[in-house]
């Protein structure tokens, strides 16, 4: 039996919308960075606004039907690509399968005053 093959709902991604806002409020009150999402078929593309309005890549999740069990990849710019194999960064004792703990992640392995 194959695995099956997950895109993210529109549901889930209003759910996802709603949490990065919360987060966003509680960890980033008075910054101009903000976090946000792009969803493409079964990924969740995790990526921070900075001062500038550019885009940061800061890592990928993977949607597999469960919003607090999702396989995380974070974006490596020294190879120009996820990396789910990583795990060497800091802030990967915030991952926990959320979106909560992969923006926490963020955070410490791409610092906002570093971008």
């Amino acid at each position: 039996m194959t695995k099956k093959e997950y895109t993210v709902p529109i549901e889930v991604q209003m759910q996802l919308a709603d949490r990065i806002m919360n987060f966003n409020k509680k960890n980033l009150a008075g910054n101009p960075c903000t976090y946000c999402v792009d969803a493409r078929g079964k990924f969740i593309y995790l990526l921070r606004k900075t001062i500038n309005d550019s885009f940061e890549k800061i890592g990928r999740l993977t949607y597999d039907g469960d919003l607090e069990d999702m396989d995380f990849a974070i974006f490596r710019y020294s190879i120009e690509k996820y990396d789910a194999a990583c795990d060497y960064f800091d802030g990967i004792e915030c991952i926990d399968g959320t979106i909560e703990g992969a923006m926490m992640a963020g955070l410490k392995a791409y610092p906002i005053s570093d971008i």
